[in-house]
């Protein structure tokens, strides 16, 4: 698309670079999204990177049981001594006791903001944004022209 779009291939890799860099900067993973604010929040809704990212995991781990223990200091630690499993035990915590889930995990790492109710809508914006890719791709194709005559 940006290669059809822009006149020379140096602009065209450029903005290519640039879009590659924001998408991966605001997917989740570099930045969490519970920790994108302000003026940035644009960024975190506009990229395909955190619609492909929260599909992925969430179609992975959605209702996944497998036992994680957390490591002392994180947000998990505190989300999963936060349970009334582990409130019970008052003096010393038994970890074999105090564990959360695969999905548990995912849910506490990305604030919450990843769902599995949120799958179908990241398709249909995927999808979206794929249809307009190739609607840009082919209009700036057949309008363009950029030789020197």
């Amino acid at each position: 698309m940006c290669m059809s779009l822009l006149k020379d291939s140096t602009t065209s890799q450029g903005f290519g670079g640039l879009l590659i860099a924001m998408t991966a900067l605001f997917s989740g993973v570099l930045i969490r999204p519970q920790h994108i604010s302000g003026f940035w929040t644009f960024a975190y809704w506009l990229f395909s990177g955190h619609y492909v990212l929260e599909g992925l995991l969430m179609s992975q781990y959605y209702q996944d049981d497998t036992p994680i223990l957390p490591s002392l200091g994180t947000p998990f630690y505190d989300y999963v001594y936060a349970q009334p499993e582990c409130q019970a035990q008052l003096a010393e915590p038994d970890p074999q006791l105090c564990y959360g889930t695969a999905e548990e995990f995912i849910y506490v790492s990305f604030g919450g903001l990843f769902t599995w109710d949120h799958v179908p809508y990241n398709f249909l914006y995927l999808l979206g944004l794929f249809v307009l890719t190739k609607f840009v791709t082919w209009y700036a194709l057949d309008r363009f022209n950029y030789l020197a005559k």
